[in-house]
């Protein structure tokens, strides 16, 4: 099955279900889970591997008392040299911020035991008195219309899933207390939807809420794209994207606005330094499609004896998953950065990853390899922009080769717009 067809599939399930309408003391619920459910079904028929199979440890957080800001900025939790590339500029740009980070002592997440303690009871009591009987029924509902519809027993979530209700609302109730104590009127925060009961606390407490892009999104990222005019109490109020393509390729939530803010800043500047590309091909993984792009990386190499090959590794995966006896395959993983990596390479090879438009703006000629999720840069192979390339024959790896070429990629990082802040 094609992840197009599965994404429709899986949204008239959704329709027929009612599952986007489905609340709980006002909370809507599905789209809380709405991620894992697509990933828990795509990986059990076959369409995607574990996204991520290694996950790394979040970096210590920042010790946080809810002390008076104008704005909260919650990083990215994986850093590079230590620092949240996407959002790191900000805290010399806004006017008395305060930086939050998710996990550790004194972050985020150090708070949700006092929540428990708060609002635990009063919110399972609320949810016996004044919640409808027939809600587990209409649970099991959603799940079996997904069950039947793509021939899957679901694992997680399958039974009436009370105590993750429970938690969601407690901590959105509690992260709304916390956040007014601020007085704050904006939080900007990166991977906005892993973190779902910040955004509605945040919201509770009236603080505008911007999301800075931190990876891919189309409108089969089952996160953002919302394709019915639906409103989503657990989305940004605001969407900051790197270029227009992005803004263009999304199908948002009526509730949330998509602006263009620009290219992060630190990735800007190996924009404006262009360096000499050698004649070696650069594979980029992504744990979903990981297996498939290996094997692709070595058939290129055994291609060609003479042509170097390297298999960047992405953070979440581990290199003892990926071991190869061809001589001119090289595997990379972490170091050196891929920016200086990829700004080395005059190729580069991937399924739908973020990192070949990065490669696209730092001059690198794009191939694609035809994975599962291709479909999520379709627009990008139909311009002719990136090549698609067809199998592993050799014929076909030069055909690609030779069709490559560089592009003008400022419509996927354009310059900054800092207007969009104040959207």
């Amino acid at each position: 099955m094609k992840l197009d067809e599965f994404w429709e599939r899986f949204q008239s399930v959704e329709r027929k279900t009612k599952a986007l309408d489905f609340k709980v003391l006002g909370f809507q619920i599905w789209p809380l889970l709405r991620t894992k459910m697509f990933y828990q079904i795509s990986t059990q028929i076959g369409i995607f591997d574990n996204p991520h199979p290694n996950p790394e440890p979040q970096e210590p957080g920042i010790p946080f008392e809810p002390t008076k800001a104008k704005s909260i900025v919650v990083p990215f939790s994986r850093k590079v040299n230590g620092e949240d590339p996407y959002s790191s500029w900000l805290m010399g740009y806004l006017d008395d911020p305060v930086l939050i980070e998710h996990s550790g002592d004194g972050g985020l997440d150090s708070h949700k035991p006092s929540f428990n303690e708060k609002y635990e009871e009063h919110v399972a009591r609320a949810m016996r008195r004044l919640t409808k009987k027939d809600l587990p029924d209409k649970w099991r509902i959603i799940m079996e219309g997904f069950e039947k519809e793509f021939g899957v027993e679901i694992n997680s979530y399958k039974e009436y899933p009370k105590w993750f209700i429970r938690r969601s609302i407690v901590e959105a109730i509690g992260f709304r207390s916390l956040f007014r104590k601020t007085k704050a009127k904006k939080l900007y925060i990166v991977n906005a939807y892993s973190h779902p009961t910040v955004v509605l606390g945040a919201k509770l407490a009236n603080i505008r809420v911007y999301e800075l892009q931190h990876g891919f999104v189309s409108e089969l990222h089952p996160a953002y794209s919302y394709p019915d005019n639906k409103k989503i109490q657990s989305l940004p109020h605001v969407f900051l994207c790197w270029g227009e393509f992005w803004k263009e390729s999304l199908h948002p939530a009526k509730n949330m606005l998509v602006k263009v803010l620009g290219a992060p800043k630190g990735f800007m500047q190996y924009m404006r330094k262009p360096r000499p590309k050698q004649e070696q091909v650069l594979f980029t993984s992504q744990g979903a499609v990981g297996k498939k792009l290996f094997a692709l990386a070595e058939s290129v190499a055994m291609s060609d004896k003479n042509l170097k090959v390297i298999y960047r590794l992405h953070p979440n995966e581990d290199p003892v998953n990926y071991l190869s006896h061809v001589p001119n395959l090289e595997i990379s993983h972490k170091t050196p950065s891929f920016l200086d990596l990829v700004g080395s390479c005059e190729y580069l090879v991937g399924g739908f990853s973020t990192t070949l438009f990065e490669g696209a703006a730092l001059g690198c000629k794009v191939i694609v390899a035809d994975v599962p999720g291709i479909e999520n840069i379709k627009r990008a192979i139909e311009s002719g922009e990136f090549v698609l390339l067809e199998d592993h024959s050799p014929r076909s790896i030069y055909k690609a080769l030779n069709q490559a070429r560089t592009v003008d990629a400022e419509k996927y990082y354009s310059l900054q717009r800092l207007e969009a802040l104040n959207a």
